[in-house]
């Protein structure tokens, strides 16, 4: 035989040997990707699961066929079945989640092992797609008062499963209703709870709407009557003239009765003045009172409910005369404003009525009325409210006006001013410092001094500081400047003191000793110096000088020694 048959030979048992070694077992699969995912329900999670196969030497193994099964949560898969590559990695085609929102598993099993890897993945809530209702619908409760079961609703997705975080709306009608806390998000169960539901003042039929995005569910709930008394909180006006009928009292209280209310107003050995009235509401009515004749003063308001249960506001009502209605107005405080300023007022005067509803404004005859808020009469002498200027407001002298229910209208001239609301400053310093400045007589700190926000204008600047001469300027403040003032103080002169006559006296005595003899001695001659005209200073008075009497004595003793001596 020949060497090349030989050769041919040996391959062909080599190949033989080759083909029958067999392809190693699956000993383990574990991870390589996509565990522990989560996606929409039924939608696909983002990172297809894969699986890495080893052999007993923990070599990755390629040509194993790997099985993916879902196994919980009722997903599906794409290419369930996968050859591992080279690097012994498997991969599913896709995953796609169950419908219901929670735990999904999906295993994947070698097909020459017992060995397998398990998935696990979350699915979660789908959009909104529907609102139910949860609790509270159905209920009943008196006008004006809270169902006892706050109603709360369920958002869901297509799938029935509970949306978490979903804001919900919850609004009430009729619009004497009301809720509180009507803003709600939904909790994990996918629930919102309105705060509260308060339904309205008239008897019958109140609904609450719940929104979430485009989607809504409307609970209804039954206002009935109540049976408590009615109450009475406020009357307006108060007020009226005993000239003829007053119309558009509004009552406001609590209880007023579907069935019918009755409206008196009554006072001691007096008919009662029954009133016309129409029941708004629960809380509200509105009357009119034939009042022609009726004795002025304090009447009661009495409020029947056809039950017979009363309120009665003591007097809550007061009749005046025609001549009672006028008014006397003295001042106003604070009496200047700048345009765009707000502050509260307070008008002295006096005939006041403390239940009458006054309109307090400024009119100057070429702008439009400035009318004040919060009007508040606060006794016989005294109303108070606050003034909201525009910045545009026309900068003029005003008359302050008070009009009365009955439209009486009271005025007086040239009471307020609005200034301009330009404004400038002055810096004002002196060498020396220190002095006390005046701006319009009015004292303002002590130099050196930067005024701000004065209006616009010219104002008188005096300086004063002791040991010196006043200083005064008039200066002209522009607005949004600022303007200098440099003041140089002198020392004031010093004081010339007024002259004091003073008399000098000069004594002349013997210059020889005075002899003994019958003769009296020579008595003392006195001279008066002349006055000078002029002095430098105010000199002191001179006094009489202690050493002449001394000196006279001294003299009359030397004598007498002398004669004796001879």
């Amino acid at each position: 035989m020949k060497e090349r048959d030989f050769t041919n030979l040996a391959g062909f048992f080599i190949l033989i040997a080759m083909l029958a070694v067999p392809v190693s077992a699956a000993n383990s699969i574990v991870l390589n990707a996509g565990n522990s995912q989560s996606a929409t329900v039924d939608t696909a999670v983002t990172t297809p699961p894969s699986v890495i196969v080893r052999d007993a030497a923990n070599v990755p193994i390629e040509g194993i066929e790997v099985t993916f099964t879902v196994t919980t949560g009722g997903g599906s898969v794409t290419g369930g079945s996968d050859t591992t590559d080279s690097d012994g990695v498997a991969t599913v085609g896709s995953w796609k989640l169950g419908t219901t929102a929670g735990s999904n598993t999906l295993t994947a099993s070698a097909a020459n092992g017992t060995t397998s890897f398990v998935f696990s993945a979350t699915g979660t809530a789908g959009p909104v797609t529907q609102i139910v209702k949860n609790a509270g619908d159905g209920q009943s409760a008196t006008i004006g008062t809270a169902v006892t079961t706050p109603p709360s609703v369920k958002v869901m997705d297509a799938f029935n499963n509970p949306v978490s975080g979903a804001s919900v709306i919850f609004s009430a009608m009729p619009a004497s209703a009301s809720v509180s806390g009507g803003s709600q998000t939904t909790g994990s169960d996918g629930i919102a709870t309105v705060g509260g539901w308060t339904l309205g003042t008239v008897t019958g039929s109140n609904t609450l709407t719940a929104t979430s995005g485009s989607h809504s569910v409307i609970f209804s709930a039954t206002a009935t009557e109540s049976a408590n008394p009615p109450t009475i909180t406020s009357i307006s006006p108060a007020v009226g003239l005993n000239t003829g009928t007053i119309s558009g009292v509004a009552i406001a209280g609590t209880y007023f009765s579907s069935a019918g209310v009755t409206v008196n107003l009554t006072r001691s050995n007096r008919a009662n003045i029954t009133g016309t009235c129409t029941r708004n509401s629960a809380t509200s009515l509105t009357c009119s009172f034939p009042l022609s004749g009726a004795d002025d003063g304090s009447w009661n308001v009495i409020v029947t409910n056809a039950d017979g249960k009363t309120a009665t506001k003591s007097s809550g009502f007061t009749i005046i005369k025609e001549s009672d209605s006028d008014v006397t107005i003295t001042s106003i405080s604070p009496a200047t404003a700048r345009a765009g300023d707000d502050f509260s007022f307070t008008i002295t005067g006096k005939d006041f009525i403390t239940s009458m509803v006054y309109e307090i404004y400024l009119y100057n005859g070429e702008s439009d009325n400035i009318t004040a808020d919060n009007v508040a009469v606060q006794s016989a002498t005294s109303i108070k409210g606050k003034f909201y200027l525009n910045s545009d407001a026309d900068v003029d002298t005003y008359y302050v006006c008070i009009k009365d229910s009955f439209g009486g209208i009271e005025c007086k001239k040239n009471l307020f001013k609005i200034t301009t609301n330009k404004v400038g400053s002055i810096e004002i310093d002196s060498k020396p410092t220190g002095a006390t400045i005046y701006l319009d007589d009015v004292a303002n700190g002590t130099t050196p001094k930067t005024i701000d926000d004065l209006t616009i204008g010219s104002y008188k600047i005096v300086l004063k500081k002791s040991g010196y001469q006043d200083w005064s300027k008039t200066v002209k403040v522009e607005e949004d400047k600022e303007t200098e003032v440099d003041a140089t103080l002198y020392a004031a002169p010093a004081t010339t003191a007024t002259p004091v006559s003073t008399t000098i006296r000069t004594y002349t005595y013997a210059t020889t000793p005075p002899v003994k003899s019958t003769t009296a001695a020579p008595a003392s001659q006195k001279t008066k110096a002349p006055m000078p005209t002029t002095w430098a200073e105010t000199p002191a008075a001179t006094e009489e000088s202690p050493v002449e009497p001394a000196f006279i004595v001294g003299a009359v003793c030397l004598a007498l020694i002398t004669l004796r001596k001879r």
